[in-house]
């Protein structure tokens, strides 16, 4: 695939290219217009000197044409020619050039007082018009004088003038060469100025995309530089630090995740390991049932482990199902709080709950009912012995929003934005077996999955947790 820098540089000589041409044209038309106007001038001045120079003797017309227009006509090389034709068109006579070559002009092709283009002797390229001798004072004499004279006025003569163009068809073939010889040059330029140009105001992108070039897994903590660039740069250069930003942090927490489940792994196996070692090293010592059971217990948390890990997975690369259905808030969270109630009487819990008893939310069910228990769950086990759980859920505009507040005091303002980090825990209070550190991540999975909003705060020392959607 081409560069911008190519694409760039044969747009700009294909639009130069044809402005060039057109730009030559225009001076070709020009030039060959002006240069045939000051011919046809010229042929009708040599028409109107020659009428004046046509004269009688003894009834037999002569020309005696001016020295400053007559030097054409005796001319050796590619001479210009005069005729004096009667009515029927014969030559009564001629320039000399024309009757040293006999030949006469194409009458019928001329135009009255009009120049058209001919072939002259030798094939030479000529201009030649023709015009009616109109009698003036001298030959209105002469007529007077002589009857014949006055019977050739009578019957009609025309006079025809012919020019040598030769010599001015090539001054604008020279002249062509000329334009075409500048243009090309200039074009030539143009390319060279255009390709530096472009070579200098595409720096900022050379310059960007060898630093992204030089970006892998190992150094995604650099970042574009954020000197003076275009403005058409700018929004890509910030765009690009922020997906490097978010891709870092992506990397980071995929690591920690990565290190995380092999230690949640590796205690569970070790635990299967050291009762297959002793089982197997004192086998008549053991109480075989009580070693089922140990086992049983520990397959089922890291079976519970790798379920919560898949379900992560295809909840964030959008894999679940969220087939939407009616839910009534209320029964849903009665229920949780039913399921739940012996941990709230164990721990001596106060439970306040302000639900809207109409709230009927469009969502999938299965995941709401597992954020609402997750978060119940996590405000019954964490809040400290005889404090307040609350729970709410209402109607906001067009938004439906649950929320768990609890007592927290072990949670400070640094801690909030880790809660949801998979496999994080405040402290060894929190690190029993019973506990993937899964749970608070997967319900903000699943909440996006549903559309929601998550929004976690410290409230003085309580807890505060908020879901938000579309109702």
């Amino acid at each position: 695939m081409s560069s911008i820098r190519s694409r760039l540089t044969w747009g700009l000589v294909a639009t130069l290219a044809p402005l060039f041409v057109a730009s030559g044209l225009a001076l070709h038309a020009t030039a060959k217009h002006d240069l045939d106007r000051r011919e046809r001038d010229a042929l009708l001045v040599k028409a109107m000197a020659v009428a004046g120079a046509v004269g009688f003797e003894d009834a037999v017309i002569l020309v005696q044409a001016p020295a400053r227009t007559s030097s054409g006509f005796a001319r050796a090389k590619h001479p210009d020619y005069f005729f004096v034709l009667d009515k029927d068109g014969r030559v009564l006579t001629a320039s000399p050039s024309a009757k040293d070559q006999d030949w006469q002009p194409p009458v019928s092709a001329l135009v009255d007082s009009g120049a058209v283009r001919i072939d002259l002797p030798h094939g030479r390229p000529g201009m030649a018009t023709i015009m009616t001798l109109a009698a003036g004072t001298d030959l209105e004499e002469e007529a007077d004088e002589d009857p014949r004279v006055h019977d050739q006025l009578e019957a009609g003569l025309r006079i025809v003038i012919a020019d040598d163009i030769g010599v001015i068809q090539e001054e604008i073939a020279g002249l062509d060469r000329g334009i075409a010889a500048i243009f090309g040059v200039a074009l030539a330029i143009a390319c060279v100025v255009v390709a530096v140009v472009l070579r200098k105001r595409l720096a900022p992108l050379d310059r960007m995309a060898a630093h992204a070039q030089s970006i892998d897994v190992d150094n995604l903590d650099r970042r574009f530089d954020r000197g003076a660039l275009p403005n058409e740069l700018e929004p890509i250069r910030d765009r690009l630090n922020d997906l490097l930003a978010r891709l870092q942090e992506s990397f980071a927490r995929e690591s920690r995740f990565n290190t995380a489940v092999a230690h949640e792994l590796r205690t569970p196996i070790a635990e299967l390991r050291t009762l297959a070692e002793v089982a197997q090293r004192w086998p008549d010592a053991q109480d075989h049932a009580r070693v089922v059971k140990d086992v049983l217990a520990i397959s089922e948390r890291m079976q519970a482990l790798v379920s919560t890990l898949l379900l992560l997975r295809r909840v964030e690369t959008g894999r679940e199902p969220t087939e939407a259905q009616s839910v009534r808030i209320p029964e849903l969270i009665s229920e949780v709080l039913q399921r739940r109630q012996a941990m709230a009487l164990q721990r001596s819990l106060h439970v306040r709950k302000q639900v809207t008893e109409d709230l009927v939310v469009s969502t999938q069910p299965e995941m709401l009912e597992l954020i609402a228990d997750n978060w119940i769950a996590n405000a019954f086990e964490y809040a400290p012995a005889g404090s307040t759980v609350d729970i709410a859920a209402r109607r906001e505009d067009l938004d439906f929003v649950l929320e768990v507040t609890n007592d927290a005091p072990r949670i400070d303002a640094a801690d909030v934005d880790r809660l949801f980090e998979p496999f994080w825990r405040k402290d060894d209070s929190r690190s029993d077996d019973m506990h993937s550190g899964l749970g608070l991540p997967l319900t903000k999975s699943l909440a996006t999955a549903l559309g929601c909003k998550v929004s976690v705060s410290l409230q003085n020392t309580r807890l505060h947790m908020c879901l938000r959607g579309p109702a």
